[in-house]
């Protein structure tokens, strides 16, 4: 997050840099969401990092963890069945230290739906994904502004019938309106058309940690 205020709002491209530079130099892990097979050939770097991926639709974008050779073994995917459509939002894998290798963290990254059929297949397809020492990353397709629910409005109902996601979704929950969130700056035509000022607060991407990480510090 220390990169981003370095950020052009109207330069992609010089975003996309910033964060790759980011990566390559001081990153040993990175889950990334939305990435296309065209974005990764002009930028992944084989012979540093591992790559685990979703299965690849043509034109389609989906998250991608990238973790670096020289200290990581081989990541080992898991096993995601089910529609391509719902496959290709989640990327999963169990990664293991080359200096500590009986220890081991599970890797998620997850594009998240706010409506449709979609958000109960995925919601089957992540739970049992999660374990006790999980890094979940990724992003809702709709911003949650609302801290004082326990969730995005749309996936209430849908966590409550799945407890480890839905601990990890309650996380954020009651976050005074400052801590933690995306501050969203509007440009002068969205002041001009909203009146309205003051930045959005709200959660869009966001990384959680599983209770087991604890134990490690």
């Amino acid at each position: 997050s220390d990169i981003l205020p370095a950020f052009g709002l109207d330069s992609p491209e010089r975003r996309m840099g910033e964060i790759v530079a980011h990566i390559r130099t001081e990153a040993d892990v990175a889950i990334l969401m939305s990435f296309s097979s065209k974005d990764l050939e002009s930028w992944y770097w084989p012979e540093e990092f591992w790559l685990v991926r979703s299965s690849v639709v043509e034109g389609a974008l989906s998250p991608v963890i990238l973790a670096r050779k020289s200290v990581f073994n081989e990541p080992a995917p898991a096993k995601l069945e089910g529609k391509t459509s719902i496959t290709r939002r989640v990327a999963a894998c169990t990664l293991t230290p080359c200096i500590r290798p009986k220890t081991s963290v599970r890797l998620l990254g997850a594009q998240l739906p706010s409506e449709g059929e979609d958000l109960q297949q995925l919601a089957g397809l992540i739970e049992p994904l999660i374990q006790e020492c999980t890094v979940f990353g990724g992003r809702f397709d709709e911003e949650w502004s609302d801290l004082s629910k326990s969730c995005p409005l749309a996936w209430m109902g849908v966590a409550s019938h799945h407890p480890k996601l839905q601990a990890l979704l309650e996380k954020p929950h009651g976050l005074c309106a400052d801590a933690a969130v995306a501050s969203i700056s509007r440009s002068h035509f969205q002041v001009e058309v909203s009146r309205i000022s003051e930045p959005k607060r709200a959660v869009q991407e966001f990384l959680f940690g599983g209770s087991g990480l604890l134990l490690h510090g």
